[in-house]
């Protein structure tokens, strides 16, 4: 009998032990799971901080230069924006948007540049040529550059894509319709 209440004493033992392993071994399992959480956080942080600087200068200089690869840093920050938004990082957050409105009012001030670049005012004697005309004559395609108006595309469909399609058709508006005043203006000061 001594052997076996010393046999169930060691098993007792035995197995308290093993529980306590599996118990050490699950909360090290659980420790190494949010290591590694943090450390994507960390590694998705630096990458950010990294790229940022090569970011801000892209976007400060405008998008004339290279409209896709500057809509691509948009895009990427916007995704940083997004991310640091879920993970709470307030500062990081801040420095995102504040300089993804920088590139979307440099995108704007393309686009603008785009707009009145072909919305210039109508010399006064044309306008009444045009007025006096029966006939319609169509802007002739060699007239326009490709490149801008294609560039200008390019700007609207990711103003589009992003949600800001009504407020780039205002301002087309708004940028056309003061062109089209100045003409008629310059027509009622030459009469």
């Amino acid at each position: 009998m001594a052997t076996s209440v010393y046999d169930e004493e060691q098993i007792r033992t035995v197995l308290k032990f093993i529980l306590h392993l599996n118990d050490t071994n699950h909360n090290l399992r659980r420790l190494v799971g949010d290591i590694e959480h943090d450390i994507t956080l960390i590694t998705a942080v630096f990458r950010y901080y990294e790229a940022y600087h090569e970011i801000q200068i892209m976007l400060n200089s405008g998008p004339s230069t290279n409209l896709v690869d500057y809509l691509v840093e948009l895009d990427r920050l916007n995704d940083a924006h997004k991310y640091f938004k879920q993970i709470h990082a307030k500062d990081e957050l801040k420095r995102s948007v504040a300089l993804y409105n920088i590139g979307i009012q440099k995108l704007i001030e393309e686009s603008d540049r785009l707009i009145v670049h072909y919305s210039t005012p109508i010399n006064p004697d044309e306008l009444i040529e045009v007025c006096k005309s029966t006939t319609y004559e169509p802007v002739s395609a060699e007239d326009v550059q490709v490149s801008d108006l294609s560039m200008f595309r390019i700007i609207f469909d990711w103003f589009k894509e992003h949600g800001y399609q009504q407020g780039l058709l205002d301002r087309y508006a708004t940028k056309r319709g003061s062109m089209i005043c100045e003409s008629i203006k310059l027509f009622v000061s030459s009469c």
